[in-house]
């Protein structure tokens, strides 16, 4: 599922700490993600939630060169799970 090809979208809000730590950190590790904004689309963050059973912005996926789209969560769940991608680089 994760890979240095992986690229990111990152569905957000206005005003909410963790969508700009997810940003902080993507952008420290030098990944390409794109930002959707959803302040002006209530009804879509919340079919996303639905999607997703995510409660909570920011809503994280991974994007294949194909175009799969893998759910990652929160930014916790994306530093945990870039930490584990990385200790596994590290093995090889």
């Amino acid at each position: 599922m994760f890979s240095e090809d992986n690229t990111f979208h990152i569905y957000s809000k206005t005003d909410c700490a963790f969508c700009e730590k997810v940003i902080e950190v993507l952008r420290e590790k030098e990944r390409e993600f794109t930002v959707t904004v959803m302040d002006d689309a209530p009804t879509r963050l919340d079919e996303l939630k639905e999607a997703y059973e995510w409660k909570t912005v920011p809503i994280v996926l991974a994007c294949t060169p194909r175009g799969d789209r893998y759910f990652i969560g929160g930014y916790t769940d994306l530093v945990t799970a870039m930490e584990q991608y990385e200790q596994e680089q590290s093995k090889e």
